[in-house]
């Protein structure tokens, strides 16, 4: 991840930080009379203490330019998984297959048509999408553009 140092206020030692993904950060600096701590590196400094998985995280969320919005916009953000397709809806709405094979073993046809009627049921209550047919003139103005 780049980043850029917009200020540094060497009184207070705090470091203003903008990434390249638009997220700004402020960190302190540790400073002893106006002066970097010895033996470190801003550079070093800087890449330890920025945290990038959560910029990586947050640029992947977000294209809100202030923090002000940016932080409202985490404070609501709430996890929706994906919707289930049909095909996960009916894997897992199923009998087992065991069901069917133990009523063949067993030669009990009331049984294995009880497996067929469940199976019926679950394709009634998820049925497949119908394709959306497409007239060849929109395809081929789809294509052009």
């Amino acid at each position: 991840m780049n980043y850029t140092i917009l200020n540094f206020n060497s009184s207070s030692g705090q470091l203003l930080v903008d990434t390249d993904v638009g997220v700004r950060f402020a960190l302190d600096v540790p400073i002893e009379d106006s002066k970097f701590i010895a033996g470190e590196t801003l550079r070093r400094f800087i890449e330890a203490n920025l945290p990038t998985h959560y910029v990586s995280r947050l640029a992947a969320l977000s294209t809100v330019a202030n923090a002000e919005d940016l932080i409202a916009e985490l404070s609501v953000s709430v996890y929706a998984p994906p919707e289930k397709t049909y095909a996960q809806l009916r894997a897992a709405s199923y009998p087992s297959p065991a069901m069917y094979l133990d009523a063949v073993v067993k030669g009990e046809a009331a049984q294995a048509q009880a497996y067929i009627d469940q199976c019926l049921a679950v394709k009634a209550l998820y049925p497949k999408p119908v394709p959306v047919l497409v007239s060849p003139e929109v395809l081929l103005e789809r294509q052009a553009l």
